[in-house]
């Protein structure tokens, strides 16, 4: 009887395919430098609309500086924050 080198594990194919999408994912972030991944998550918070009647709308909102968009409901904005 020979002895292993390798350890194996059993895993699920739901398993296998999680383990193989986050490493193609983590690949793919080192490969184009993604700054979430060195702990930079509000980067693209940063970038600024096209449209510049749309950057900060929520915050101008709030302060009754801004109206919000047709096409926004007047439900839908959270009237406090939900921390």
């Amino acid at each position: 009887m020979t002895a292993k080198s390798s350890i194996s594990i059993p895993l699920n194919r739901f398993a296998r395919l999680f383990l193989l999408l986050t490493l193609l994912g983590l690949s793919s972030g080192i490969a184009e430098a993604d700054p979430r991944l060195a702990g930079r998550d509000d980067f693209f918070d940063a970038f600024p609309y096209a449209n510049p009647n749309m950057n900060d709308l929520y915050e101008r909102w709030k302060r009754g500086e801004a109206k919000l968009p047709h096409w926004i409901g007047p439900k839908d904005p959270e009237p406090q924050p939900l921390d």
